[in-house]
């Protein structure tokens, strides 16, 4: 898959005294707009998200799915 450096307004942390869900709402933001100027990211999204729906370990790389889940997990406890 594709690597690259993501542009996010403020940064790629948290910034300080940022809510884990707000900084993840910038990331959000940040990954919509690299899709609409970058076509080609729309099938590396594919491949991740069926890695991430049919929980596929990969042999090399990120591990989507187990991503994912931390993800969620920390999300709903900001909730």
């Amino acid at each position: 898959m594709q690597q690259g450096k993501l542009e996010v307004p403020g940064g790629p942390e948290p910034l300080p005294g940022e809510s884990f869900d707000y900084f993840c709402s910038r990331i959000y933001v940040a990954v919509g707009k690299a899709y609409e100027e970058r076509k080609e990211l729309l099938d590396v999204r594919k491949q991740v998200l069926h890695a991430i729906e049919h929980g596929a370990e990969p042999e090399q790389g990120p591990d989507y799915p187990a991503i994912a889940a931390d993800l969620r997990g920390r999300l709903c406890r900001h909730i």
